[in-house]
This record gives structure tokens, C-alpha cells and sequence, in this order.
């Protein structure tokens, strides 16, 4: 078996202003109880910013013979 798995992430952020800017605060106290699996947590409280986020989850079940 052969898997590939790919991502081609190729943001670009140019001739940006934040004037007078308010950023905030967040929080995830408590988000995940009792939770199950996979997780991707994002936080940004800033300005003028670029996230990318990739996740490439590859799972193989094999029946027992």
C-alpha cells in the first residue's frame, strides 16, 4: 500500500495597515471535557495575520485473520 498525502499551503499577507487597532483575548477553559478524537485549535487576537492550517489524518483498518 502506498499513501500520499500532501499540503500546499502558500498564503501572502501584503500592504497591511492596523491603525488604532484593539485586539482581544479568548479563551478555551473548559472546551474540550469529556471530548474524544483529534482537534485543531486556532486562537489569534492580533492584527494583520495570516493562519494556515493543514491536518492530513490517514487511518488503516486491518480485519484480524
Amino acid at each position: 500500500m502506498d499513501i500520499t498525502s500532501a499540503a500546499h499551503l502558500e498564503a501572502i499577507l501584503a500592504d497591511n495597515d492596523a491603525s488604532n487597532s484593539v485586539t482581544g483575548s479568548n479563551s478555551i477553559d473548559g472546551s474540550f471535557t469529556d471530548a474524544t478524537g483529534v482537534f485543531s485549535i486556532i486562537q489569534n487576537t492580533g492584527n494583520n495575520v495570516i493562519i494556515q492550517d493543514s491536518t492530513i489524518i490517514t487511518v488503516t483498518i486491518h480485519q484480524e485473520q
